[in-house]
């Protein structure tokens, strides 16, 4: 096999490092697994999700040892195709995939009950809160859906920002103090604040 001198000696630090990534980012997902099954029981009751972290590399495989596998590969291309750069998350919702396996209203919740759950867990470990940004809300849910979404988010974020472009948009129920913007034609013509008050344990 191929080799420059000093080369596979990186893969001493490359391991230490790609080791020491993948348990950190485990002890991230552990808790983030509690607070999305959290948020989901509350806009979908009953529901169950399953969040597995894909290391990299082969699990139960050494990542010493798929690296040496992997070596004639990835020295013809010039980079490694196994790593933490390789991590990733699959998420299960009601044992079935999210990605090909649940409807496009189902696929949606769990994506933005998720981000909803990475961002409460970014303000509990360091104290400073995410703008969250909800795009074409409507699109795939129904309105008792997207009430119950906007009920948690308002109570988890301090500044939120949701588009809609769908007639049930007046359906919608607010927090108090949220300020609606009906725009038409690139133009503001109206804005709304309800004092209407959610109280959400």
């Amino acid at each position: 096999s191929g080799d420059v001198p000093g080369v596979r000696a990186l893969n001493i630090p490359y391991v230490a490092a790609g080791e020491q990534i993948f348990q950190s980012r485990q002890r991230y997902v552990e808790p983030l697994l509690d607070l999305y099954q959290e948020m989901v029981n509350v806009v979908v009751p009953g529901a169950q999700v399953e969040i597995c972290h894909r290391r990299g590399w082969e699990e139960g495989v050494r990542f010493e040892d798929a690296l040496e596998v992997a070596w004639d590969n990835d020295y013809r291309r010039g980079f490694s195709g196994v790593g933490p750069h390789r991590a990733d998350l699959a998420v299960r919702w009601n044992s079935m995939n999210i990605l090909n396996s649940v409807s496009a209203g189902q696929q949606k919740l769990a994506i933005y009950l998720l981000q909803i759950s990475v961002g409460v867990l970014a303000r509990r470990l360091t104290g400073q809160s995410c703008l969250l940004l909800l795009d074409d809300l409507f699109a795939e849910l129904d309105v008792p859906t997207a009430n119950n979404l906007l009920d948690v988010v308002a109570e988890q974020y301090a500044q939120v920002l949701t588009s809609v472009v769908s007639p049930q948009s007046d359906m919608l129920h607010c927090t108090a103090g949220v300020k609606r913007f009906h725009v038409e034609r690139n133009q503001e013509t109206g804005t709304r604040i309800n004092q209407r008050s959610v109280d959400i344990s």
